[in-house]
């Protein structure tokens, strides 16, 4: 790993240099050509989006990248993608894992922005001390947000510019009151850029924001709302309304096979079963409404001879047999938009569009499940995928204290007990060592004097009630010499604790996003 890589505790499967950069060939002609198309449309919507984004960015005197001359369809197609929230690190690096993989191989790479969420696209983790600044400052953090309220993340609106400045200037003063001078400086950077920006929808602004600071400005971003009013998505959700009954079983049937291979016993992981009644059952679709800002699982009703699309109670369409394309159109006229969810979604993606797709931890989790179901019901070998994080920590110094003491005090029984295996481990200063060392062979000589007299038959008490005092000795020293390593932890409240060793800051509390990090990193 370079010295320029600025994370911890990376975690990618498989290893980089083992990421493939192929195209990706189905077996079933129908589909396949199906996929050739739907590539050709996402490169087209992405360009049109990175448009808005950069007319954006350009009212804000911000920076804005050019996608790469191999952005297209023909190429090795790379996707990624979160909901349009404000990343952690550990999003930031999966970004820039991909993007960096995307730029050294020539391909065509794209962020698929999931708003069809519902949720906060401005809100944040953000520091407070809750104690005077002292070696045992007390930390905590709160949520604050940059949106007006929780919504469909893509109508999620920024606050506006007045209450934009109050609040960071409130976060600018938690920051430097907890000593974290860099982040709020990189903070600082980052809320002024902010009020420069004319947009007023959250999601968009911070993909700006995000792409001026280097993060995933190579890949083109594409919201998975746009992809879903494809022709070639249409056709692809048509197909398995046309056969829905049998692919309600098929997906149930997988998630109960994942569980059993994996030993799963959590209803809920890695999807939830779709649910059934006698008067229907339900798809891995949500119906979502934009105008009312709502969303619904899509279920399928029956009623007499009849079938129909429905959100939650209300029907929205019939459902003719040969006609599911026509149905889901008419969906669409009466404003309620289809969107994959579940183990459809990235099933959806890796087969219509993607020849590798990256995840972050849990998405390398849950989509093996999304193998099984692509083999089971496309009878298909699926796009491969990858997973890449890693993490960032506001309170380095602090953090490696207690994760030290930690693991000091997993392992203090065994020091006290057996001290003699540690006495180049560095817990020890030279007088604690030297008194072991003593103590130690005063044990040793115990131990060979309570032996010899077994083994001659003479009386052991009085050689063993020394060697006891010995033990007592040597544990009463470690401890004593131990405890002020032992103490800090002891000082802190839980939430204290829990702040310090949190993965979860905005990418805007860090300032060295640009660095191509991993020009020569390989695991």
């Amino acid at each position: 790993m370079t010295s320029e890589f600025p994370y911890e505790s990376p975690a990618i499967q498989p290893p980089l240099h083992q990421w493939p950069a192929t195209v990706h060939t189905l077996q079933n002609a129908e589909l396949a050509e199906l996929r050739v198309s739907a590539r050709g449309s996402l490169v087209t919507a992405a360009q049109k989006y990175q448009t808005a984004l950069a007319d954006s960015a350009k009212q804000a005197g911000l920076s804005h990248r050019p996608l790469p001359e191999h952005f297209t369809p023909d190429r090795p197609l790379i996707l990624t993608g979160h909901q349009p929230v404000i990343f952690h690190p550990g999003l930031v690096c999966k970004y820039q894992l991909t993007q960096q993989f995307v730029l050294r191989q020539q391909a065509c790479g794209a962020a698929i922005c999931i708003d069809s969420d519902f949720g906060d696209a401005g809100a944040f983790m953000s520091p407070q001390a809750t104690t005077d600044a002292t070696e045992y400052q007390q930390v905590s953090q709160q949520q604050v947000s940059w949106s007006t309220k929780p919504s469909l993340l893509l109508n999620s609106q920024l606050i506006p510019p007045a209450a934009r400045q109050a609040l960071a200037t409130r976060v600018q003063a938690d920051l430097l009151k907890c000593d974290c001078t860099e982040a709020a400086e990189a903070f600082h950077e980052f809320s002024a850029r902010l009020q420069q920006l004319q947009e007023d929808a959250a999601a968009p602004a911070m993909t700006v924001l995000r792409q001026a600071a280097g993060i995933g400005n190579a890949l083109a971003e594409v919201p998975l709302t746009v992809l879903c009013r494809l022709p070639e998505a249409i056709r692809f959700f048509a197909a398995i309304l046309k056969r829905a009954f049998d692919f309600h079983s098929v997906y149930n049937q997988t998630m109960l096979d994942f569980r059993r291979l994996h030993d799963i016993r959590n209803p809920a992981n890695p999807f939830p079963d779709l649910q059934s009644t006698d008067a229907g059952f339900e798809l891995p679709f949500w119906m979502i409404q934009i105008s009312a800002d709502s969303r619904l699982p899509l279920w399928l009703r029956r009623s007499s001879s009849e079938q129909w699309i429905c959100c939650g109670e209300e029907r929205i369409c019939e459902l003719n047999k040969g006609h599911e394309a026509e149905a889901l159109m008419s969906c669409l006229l009466s404003g309620y938009l289809p969107v994959p969810r579940g183990a459809l979604i990235t099933a959806f993606l890796r087969l219509l569009f993607c020849d590798l797709f990256v995840h972050g931890l849990g998405g390398g989790r849950y989509d093996p499940a999304t193998d099984l179901l692509i083999r089971n019901w496309w009878q298909e070998e699926p796009p491969p995928f990858a997973s890449a994080s890693a993490s960032r920590h506001l309170f380095p110094e602090q953090r490696n204290r207690l994760l030290a003491e930690q693991r000091l005090q997993s392992h203090l029984r065994e020091l006290q007990q057996h001290p003699e295996h540690h006495l180049s481990s560095g817990y020890f200063d030279e007088p604690t060592r030297s008194r072991l060392e003593q103590l130690i062979s005063q044990k040793q000589e115990a131990l060979r004097e309570l032996q010899q007299n077994r083994e001659l038959g003479r009386p052991a008490k009085e050689a063993g009630r020394k060697l006891q005092i010995l033990g007592e000795g040597l544990r009463d020293t470690v401890t004593a010499a131990l405890q002020p390593q032992l103490s800090f932890s002891s000082k802190l409240t839980t939430e204290c604790r829990e702040t310090l060793l949190s993965r979860l800051w905005p990418w805007f509390f860090f300032n060295d996003h640009q660095q191509a990090f991993i020009a020569e990193f390989t695991l």
